[in-house]
């Protein structure tokens, strides 16, 4: 029992940190250099966020879905200030990168750990929230979700195979199916 809830929570965790958090609510700019997509709201392929299509497929109840906004609007604030923070740093590392003549990784040292420290920084928020989204839902929805992760985690496999196929420098030769008998 206790590694099944602890499969459900570290797979709700991975979902919301994958995800990004990419509601609505979080929707900000348009992203820094060297990638700040993040916390932008990137649409899915058939235009729902990836949040919303575990939200959707969760079937919360009108109060679930009052009380995963009210948790997204009260961290909304933090994620913007450190997304600003991410911008920032990055950008830093970005100057120092152009900056005419040698660059070293010494000179680097400093931006590269405030980017290490922000993203930790995001990787504890995005875990609150996702502790506070799951105490919200019921274990049935929990069991729901871990079956659409599992469910996304064969999708890709099956993309990652097919683009292997398509990449390979000469076509494999199907294996022959074994001879009844």
């Amino acid at each position: 029992m206790k590694v099944k809830v602890a499969a459900i929570v570290t797979a709700l965790a991975a979902l919301v940190v994958l995800a990004g958090f990419a509601p609505k609510y979080f929707k900000g700019g348009h992203g820094c250099m060297m990638g700040g997509g993040m916390m932008h709201g990137e649409m899915g392929r058939h235009g729902m966020r990836p949040m919303g299509m575990l939200f959707k497929a969760a079937n919360l109840t009108p109060e679930q879905q009052t009380k995963v906004h009210k948790i997204f609007e009260d961290n909304r604030s933090t994620f913007k200030d450190l997304s600003e923070q991410m911008c920032t740093a990055r950008e830093g590392m970005v100057d120092k990168l152009l900056t005419p003549g040698q660059v070293t990784d010494a000179d680097l040292t400093k931006q590269s750990q405030e980017v290490a420290q922000i993203q930790q920084k995001m990787m504890e928020q995005h875990l609150k929230v996702a502790l506070a989204v799951r105490a919200v839902m019921t274990p049935e929805q929990l069991q729901k979700l871990q079956k659409v992760v599992q469910l996304h985690r064969q999708m890709q496999d099956l993309h990652r195979q097919m683009r292997d196929l398509f990449q390979g420098s000469s076509p494999a030769s199907p294996t022959p199916p074994p001879s009844e008998g």
